[in-house]
């Protein structure tokens, strides 16, 4: 929109040179013996019909150079999902973009959040606070997936009382985000100048909002994708192959920074007597007993994993032996706790129990394989002797 109004300002030296040129050639002819009105008519061509030929080439030169920024702006937007990036980092990506290739005073993302049953504003970019009440209209363009356009709101009693008398801008541009049958939010584009919103405009915006759309969508089902691989069907803990890769990475991680990694095996005692006398089925509801304790009862940071059947794994970054220690009492006690506070499972509360052996980065070792072997055989160790209890490196 910018650059179609400021054609004339951009290109006067160059008319007043055509009108130069002009008087040049009826000077030239002036000492002919051709009548004065076949000069006039000789010099009106090239003042009027030269300038709008070249005012032809300008309009679609401008033409070519919006649809070339068009073209940027839809590949870069794309290109921000090459390396699968984080949701928010993507967001900014794509806004400064737009920023950068369509010049506007603001623009904000707003995505659906289902625990708040309202659109969030997941990115934005404002050369200064805009006011008025954006958030309710872009809710009625998510919720009707109606798009709104308009050069100036302040023409538009309904917009503009739905905005709040917004004092700081006139143009607006809602379109709402679907990709796939799916509602995810609302783009927005505010300027604080009155402009014309051609139809050109609105099929851009709707190219810009359909390709966010798609790659809002394809992010949600690489995430959904990445969740599947990683999680472990009965219990919803992250699964072996996970456990291995996040192993890796922490002790890769400590070692460049001089830090630890303790691992904690866990096994439940006497599991097999549970699902021979229970049945498989309630074998299952005790598994995902024991995981909700596990993921209850570890640090923020902490990685609990199902490393098969009835053994579980935990990776603690940063972890001295202290803290792993209590860590795995901390497991025992609360699930006993647990178990007793269950009518469903209060008869297993003195059955079911964990052994535990650690191992840890790098008293122990600083390959990941033999640190999984040490901690695996030191859980066999306190498994063989008595079991619930917590077998840590310094008994060795």
């Amino acid at each position: 929109m910018r650059r179609n109004t400021q054609w004339i300002k951009d290109h006067t030296l160059f008319f007043l040179l055509l009108v130069a040129v002009g008087a040049a050639v009826f000077v030239l002819i002036a000492d002919t013996k051709i009548p004065y009105y076949v000069k006039i008519g000789i010099s009106i061509p090239i003042l009027i019909v030269v300038p709008l030929r070249i005012l032809h080439m300008e309009r679609r030169s401008i033409n070519m150079q919006n649809r070339i920024n068009e073209l940027e702006t839809l590949h870069a937007i794309w290109q921000a999902m090459d390396s699968f990036p984080a949701m928010e980092t993507m967001l900014d990506s794509i806004v400064q973009m737009i920023v950068r290739l369509m010049p506007t005073d603001s623009v904000r993302v707003y995505l659906y959040d289902q625990e708040q049953d309202q659109l969030v504003v997941k990115s934005k970019y404002e050369r200064e606070p805009m006011d008025g009440d954006l958030l309710t209209v872009a809710e009625e363009v998510f919720r009707s997936g109606q798009a709104v356009y308009s050069g100036d709101v302040t023409g538009d009693i309904q917009l503009y009382n739905a905005l709040n008398h917004p004092k700081r801008y006139y143009t607006l541009a809602m379109i709402p985000l679907n990709a796939r049958g799916r509602r995810m939010g609302t783009l927005c584009l505010v300027d604080r100048k009155k402009r014309r919103v051609s139809e050109d405009n609105i099929r851009f915006f709707d190219l810009v909002s359909s390709t966010i759309s798609m790659v809002l969508s394809n992010h949600a089902n690489f995430n959904e994708i990445k969740v599947e691989r990683d999680q472990d069907g009965l219990t919803g803990l992250f699964n072996r192959d996970y456990f291995d890769r996040q192993l890796v990475h922490e002790i890769n991680q400590a070692d460049r920074t001089d830090g630890s990694v303790y691992l904690l095996m866990l096994d439940v005692d006497r599991f097999k007597s549970v699902n021979d006398e229970f049945g498989h089925a309630y074998g299952d509801r005790v598994l995902q007993k024991i995981s909700s304790v596990l993921k209850h009862a570890v640090r923020q940071n902490d990685i609990v994993a199902r490393y098969g059947g009835e053994e579980f794994v935990i990776i603690l970054p940063g972890a001295c032996s202290g803290t792993a220690e209590r860590v795995a009492n901390r497991i025992r006690k609360q699930l006993r706790a647990s178990l007793e506070s269950s009518d469903v499972f209060i008869h297993l509360a003195d059955r079911v129990t964990l052994s535990i052996g650690s191992a840890c980065f790098p008293h122990c070792s600083r390959q990941a394989e033999e640190i999984q072997e040490m901690a695996d055989q030191r859980m066999y160790v306190a498994k063989r002797t008595g079991g619930d209890q917590y077998w840590y490196t310094e008994r060795d």
